[in-house]
C-alpha cells in the first residue's frame, strides 16, 4: 500500500539542535521543532538533548555569501522535575523531596520572542525530492490522533562526526511507524524492522512525530535496542506544561530572568 505520509512536511518540520561549549565548539547534536500554540511560538525539544551544561543552539542551514550562517542560540528554556508524593504527605516528606533532585521530565521548550530564519537543505529520499526551502512550523492547536491504522514518521540527522572544519552526518527519514501502545509516561511506536543499534536513531531525539494527515502526535525521545520500539513524549503533556508555564509567567513576570535557563521548581504528583 502506498504511503500517505507527507515526507516533505515531516522533513521540513524538524530542526537540527547543536550544543556548544562556551567557545562555540559543537559538543553534541539532536533535533527539535518550532511549535505554534494560541498565537505564540515555541522551540521544543527533549531534555536529554538540551543539556544545561552546554549552550543550546539551532542550525539555520542558511548559506551566506561566504559560508553557512552561524548557529542561533536559544535562551529562556524551561526545565521540569517531577516529585512523587503519597496521598497524605507530611511536611518533612515534602521538604525532603525538594532538598534533592527530582525525576527529570524529558521535554524542554522556550517561548520565541523573535522569528527564526531556518531552512531545509535539499535532500532526496527514494523518489521524494526535498528542495531547499524554509522550515515549517508545527501546530499545537490542532494535533493528531494515535491508532494502529495510521502511519507516523519523523526525521533527523544521525552519525555526526566533525572532520577538520566539516561536519559529516547522515540524514534519516523514519517513516512507516505504527502506534503500539501508551505507557504511563510515553507513547510507543513500532519501527518496521528491528533497530540493531541506537546510533541509527541517535540525533533524532526531539524531532516532531507527525501522522499521515501531517498533524503532530509526539516528540521522539528514545529507542530500545534490539527491538522495534520507538518512544515518544506525549504532545498533550507537552502542551499542558507549556500552558502551565505561561500561566506562571502571567502571575509573576519577575519569576525568572529573561534568556536564562528556567526551572519552575517541580510538579507534585
Amino acid at each position: 500500500m502506498e504511503s500517505r505520509l507527507d515526507k516533505n512536511k515531516v522533513v521540513r518540520s524538524s530542526v537540527q539542535v547543536v550544543l556548544t561549549n562556551d567557545d562555540g565548539e559543537p559538543q553534541c547534536f539532536g533535533s527539535g521543532f518550532i511549535g505554534c500554540l494560541a498565537g505564540k511560538k515555541f522551540f521544543i525539544s527533549v531534555r536529554h538533548v538540551a543539556d544545561r551544561e552546554f549552550n543550546v543552539c539551532v542550525d539555520p542551514c542558511k548559506p551566506t555569501s561566504e559560508r553557512r550562517a552561524p548557529l542561533i542560540p536559544i535562551g529562556g528554556i524551561y526545565y521540569y522535575n517531577l516529585y512523587k508524593l503519597g496521598d497524605d504527605p507530611t511536611e518533612a516528606e515534602v521538604e525532603a523531596l525538594f532538598s534533592g533532585p527530582g525525576e527529570e521530565i524529558d521535554i524542554v521548550f522556550a517561548e520565541l520572542k523573535t522569528e527564526l530564519d531556518l531552512f531545509q537543505i535539499p535532500i532526496v529520499f527514494g523518489e521524494t525530492l526535498i528542495e531547499y526551502s524554509p522550515k515549517l512550523e508545527v501546530s499545537l492547536d490542532q494535533i493528531g490522533t494515535l491508532d494502529k491504522i495510521r502511519e507516523y514518521g519523523f526525521y533527523g540527522a544521525v552519525k555526526q562526526e566533525i572532520v577538520g572544519n566539516t561536519l559529516q552526518q547522515e540524514y534519516h527519514l523514519k517513516n512507516a511507524l505504527k502506534f503500539h501502545r501508551s505507557s504511563k509516561k510515553f507513547d510507543i511506536f513500532l519501527n518496521p524492522t528491528i533497530i540493531p543499534i541506537k546510533e541509527e536513531f541517535q540525533g533524532c531525539s526531539g524531532a516532531p512525530i507527525l501522522d499521515d494527515d501531517g498533524l503532530l502526535v509526539g516528540v521522539a525521545c528514545k529507542v530500545v535496542t534490539p527491538s522495534q520500539m520507538v518512544y515518544s513524549f506525549p504532545i498533550e503533556e507537552c502542551i499542558r506544561l507549556i500552558n502551565l508555564s505561561m500561566d506562571i509567567e502571567k502571575i509573576d513576570s519577575r519569576i525568572l530572568e529573561a534568556n536564562a535557563p528556567k526551572d519552575l521548581g517541580s510538579l507534585l504528583q
